[in-house]
């Protein structure tokens, strides 16, 4: 069956898409869709954000912002997750352990839950190399792991697979922008 275009409606359909372009909300609707699928990836990977920190940080989705060649927008609060390599405080448990004397000093792999509940608390608070009640404190050592013999955190990898799932799912969200949803 042959298609037939007039120059009037393929004017309006290309300036149908030139205003999508020029909106901010298909890059809205990105970054949503990368913040969703970080935040559903950290859940599926067994771990939990006890705090909230790690999932407001994931969570968190900038402004839009124009370039000379469109627009761009942050995912993930980095002030909150810090650097992957950005490296852990020195000294802390020694401190912890030293202000501490009833608790046994130890590896972090053998501390006591009950220990780490208290000098996570205490790190909320910004003491033992702690930086706030809003910070990630663990999650790039829970994404990338480390098998030091100190640790013995295993890598859950939630950030590649999060990205994974996102990619998979953006060329969907960027074609109902253009052509218009269905």
């Amino acid at each position: 069956m042959p298609v037939t275009v007039n120059e009037r409606g393929l004017d309006t359909f290309i300036e149908g898409i030139r205003q999508r372009v020029e909106s901010p909300d298909m890059i809205v609707a990105l970054g949503n869709s990368l913040s969703n699928h970080l935040v559903e990836s950290l859940e599926s990977s067994g771990l939990t954000s006890r705090s909230g920190a790690t999932v407001r940080a994931l969570s968190f989705v900038g402004k839009p912002e124009r370039t000379s060649s469109g627009w761009r927008i942050g995912v993930g609060d980095k002030s909150a997750t810090g650097l992957p390599s950005d490296s852990a405080p020195r000294g802390t448990l020694r401190a912890f352990f030293d202000d501490h004397k009833d608790i046994k000093p130890s590896k972090w792999r053998y501390m006591k839950q009950s220990t780490k509940d208290i000098l996570e608390g205490m790190r909320r608070a910004g003491m033992y190399g702690g930086r706030g009640q809003n910070y990630a404190n663990y999650m790039w050592v829970q994404d990338k792991g480390d098998m030091s013999d100190k640790v013995r955190i295993p890598a859950r990898g939630f950030v590649n697979t999060g990205l994974t799932a996102f990619r998979s799912e953006a060329p969907n969200i960027i074609q109902s922008h253009l052509v218009g949803r269905a």
